[in-house]
């Protein structure tokens, strides 16, 4: 297991490798978010799942990032408008 506290989120190629051979996804916090993470990730065909998203822009800024999916505490933020 990783932990980025406080920075943004990275691993080395050999981390990355080692995470590819027995996972299929990442699940990492939204503050420790960045492009090059995702794109690393998505370099291995592996998910990643972004957590504490509550905000709407939030969502669509890590779905940006390369995002597969999100977790939320405050769902109504997006609840489709008529």
């Amino acid at each position: 297991m990783y932990h980025f506290k406080n920075t943004s989120a990275q691993l080395t190629s050999d981390q990355l490798a080692s995470v590819a051979s027995y996972a299929s996804g990442v699940g990492i916090n939204y503050a420790a978010l960045n492009t090059d993470f995702s794109n690393s990730l998505a370099s291995k065909d592996l998910l990643l799942h972004v957590y504490t998203v509550n905000s709407f822009e939030e969502g669509l800024d890590a779905y940006g990032m390369g995002a597969d999916g999100i977790f939320t505490n405050t769902l109504k933020e997006f609840k489709p408008t008529d």
